[in-house]
């Protein structure tokens, strides 16, 4: 199917060496995009996954304060990264599915669905938590990402000649490839689909960057769901995905970003507030 789609396959450029490095943030999405992204591997892969990103955002902190991690550093941030991997799974794996998520799914007409739906309020934990405990509701999770980028930039690629003699300014080319670059990002729809399922059911929440950061519906942030209450074949659900603009039936359910709970940690070697 061609709405299916993996993560980007990373692709070779300039390298910038003369960047200092800036002091990293404790991620607050990351986690959640992680765990929730099926095509990115299996549970146990997607836990190893979000635990190499915490050691090397547990290394940037060290480099930040100018320390150059040796043999014994390294093995205790490994460590470390992977008990707060761990960690970080269990509190999504324990926050379970909200009742109110799972009195939506229980739904046996579209009537009582759109009602629920209308006063529910989802979190990125509760999608998460939905996500992770789904086969207790006796279903199956599977995410499809599809991207819509502006007309004639599908292959958009840096030029040969980006950077002027002397290797301080940008070419012409160099230029409009940025120019570019920018239209691009904002100009791109990328929709996340994902789906819940078994042989007699089955649920779509789905939703793009704009649904989530923009206010462009009058309840503020959102999600969209649609199921097999709506009637419609899970098939032909999908073909309204294929298109930038198209959306299945669906009704809104308000959603918050949840905030981080616990503040950023000391690097290893350094006190709290060094």
């Amino acid at each position: 199917m061609a709405l299916l789609q993996g993560p980007p396959a990373p692709r070779s450029g300039l390298t910038v060496t003369s960047v200092p490095p800036r002091r990293p943030k404790y991620s607050r999405i990351g986690p959640y995009m992680i765990l929730s992204n099926g095509n990115s591997g299996t549970l146990e892969e997607r836990i190893s996954t979000l635990r190499d990103g915490l050691r090397d955002e547990m290394r940037m902190r060290l480099r930040y304060h100018g320390i150059q991690p040796n043999m014994d550093m390294e093995i205790d941030i490994f460590f470390r990264a992977e008990q707060k991997a761990k960690a970080i799974f269990d509190r999504m794996k324990n926050h379970g599915i909200k009742d109110e998520l799972k009195a939506l799914f229980s739904a046996t007409r579209k009537k009582e669905a759109v009602r629920i739906a209308g006063t529910l309020t989802m979190t990125q934990r509760d999608l998460v938590g939905l996500i992770l405990n789904c086969a207790d509701l006796g279903l199956r999770h599977h995410l499809f990402t599809k991207e819509f980028r502006p007309p004639g930039t599908e292959g958009l690629q840096p030029p040969v000649d980006m950077i002027a003699e002397g290797g301080k300014e940008l070419t012409e080319a160099g230029k409009r490839f940025f120019k570019q670059m920018g239209h691009v990002f904002t100009q791109r729809q990328q929709i996340h689909v994902h789906l819940f399922e078994n042989e007699a059911q089955h649920h779509f929440i789905f939703f793009d960057f704009a649904d989530t950061k923009d206010e462009h519906w009058v309840g503020g942030n959102h999600v969209h769901y649609s199921s097999h209450l709506w009637g419609i074949p899970k098939e032909d659900t999908f073909k309204d995905f294929e298109t930038r603009g198209e959306r299945p039936t669906n009704v809104h359910i308000k959603f918050v970003e949840v905030q981080a709970t616990e503040p950023p940690q000391p690097p290893p070697g350094r006190p709290a507030g060094g």
